[in-house]
């Protein structure tokens, strides 16, 4: 896998399996994370504009949920460990300021190309996290 061996791998992992927006896995905190149950708790998003950022609760209370992590998931999570940022808790951070969604689609269509997989949008692991879980028999809700 071409993005095993990148930066990237735990964040596109993660955005694979569990279906969360970019929004929701840019925001994604430490803390919210919990190793035990091998779960993360998904509760803010986060919007960032020219000079800005800011978190958000969740759109809706329905998107406000608990998502099962696969174990490998978890493992690359454990790895990135090291980069923990302490003033905002971020997993996912370049120097503790948070990604910015048009780098991490610009790193995506990359990996895409180097993988020779035809292009789709970043927002398309989304839907590609549900076929993938209908196929493995987990119920649609």
């Amino acid at each position: 896998m071409v993005a095993r061996e990148t930066e990237w791998y735990a964040l596109f992992a993660l955005a694979l399996t569990t279906g969360m927006r970019p929004s929701e896995y840019l925001a994604l905190k430490w803390s919210d994370i919990d190793w035990h149950r091998g779960t993360a708790s998904v509760c803010r998003t986060i919007q960032i504009s020219s000079n800005a950022w800011t978190f958000y609760d969740t759109k809706r209370k329905r998107s406000r949920r608990v998502v099962k992590l696969q174990n490998f998931v978890l493992e690359a999570l454990d790895d990135l460990g090291g980069q923990r940022e302490r003033e905002h808790d971020l997993v996912f951070h370049k120097g503790g300021q948070p990604l910015r969604q048009r780098k991490i689609k610009v790193e995506f269509r990359r990996l895409l190309a180097a993988a020779g997989i035809r292009s789709i949008r970043l927002y398309d692991l989304r839907h590609t996290a549900a076929t993938l879980a209908v196929a493995a028999g987990v119920p649609l809700r």
